[in-house]
This record gives C-alpha cells, structure tokens and sequence, in this order.
C-alpha cells in the first residue's frame, strides 16, 4: 500500500489518491515594528510572518498581533460550529474516524491542520 504526499488512509485500510487542499496562508504582523525572531515556531522578518498553523494564529490574535486571512481565509477552527467544522473536514479531505462531538471533530481537524 503506498501512503505519502498525494494519499490518505481511509476507515476501510485503503488508499485514496484525493490531495489534501492546504490551509491559506495567513500573513502575521508583529506590535513590535521590525521584530526579526522567531515565536510558537512562526519566523518572523522586519515584523511580518507567514503561517497556516491554527494554534500559532490563536496565539498571535489573543496577544493583539495583527493577522490578515486574506479574503478567501477560512473561519479558525477555533470559532467553527459543528456543521462548518464537519464542511471543513470534507473540503480539505479530513478524515473524522469516530468523532462525532464538536470537541472531538475540532481536535481532529487541529491536528491535521497544525501538522502541516
């Protein structure tokens, strides 16, 4: 059985061939004008970085660094109901398994997105 880029495992044991789609980048600016350095794994350059990890973006919101999704950004997790988390899932090709609690969906959905 091949696994890697280009495959994921389903509840059956069998492979797909479904790419999962990306996370949109989301640009960082830091509240210290010009910060070269790194926080929560994001590097950071003249005040501005790049990332697609749900839980560094939480960060940089709760302690008032400005995040720009972009217009076509998804909603965070974080923020998502039920029905959007469960949408979300399909659209990027998230295997749930047996979550089937909000809670249980959104950790799912967090460790795929935060492992890219």
């Amino acid at each position: 059985m091949t696994t890697g880029p280009g495959y994921r495992l389903t509840r059956g044991g069998s492979d797909r061939r479904t790419p999962k789609r990306r996370p949109h980048v989301a640009i960082i600016t830091s509240p210290v004008k010009g910060f070269n350095g790194s926080i929560v794994g994001v590097a950071f350059t003249d005040g501005v970085a790049e990332s697609t990890i749900e839980g560094a973006l939480l960060y940089f919101d709760r302690k008032g660094y400005t995040i720009d999704r972009g217009e076509t950004a998804d909603k965070p997790v974080a923020k998502m109901n039920k029905d959007e988390l469960v949408a979300y899932a399909a659209e990027y090709g998230i295997d749930l398994g047996d979550a089937d609690t909000k809670k249980d969906i959104a950790a799912a959905v967090t460790a795929v997105v935060t492992s890219e």
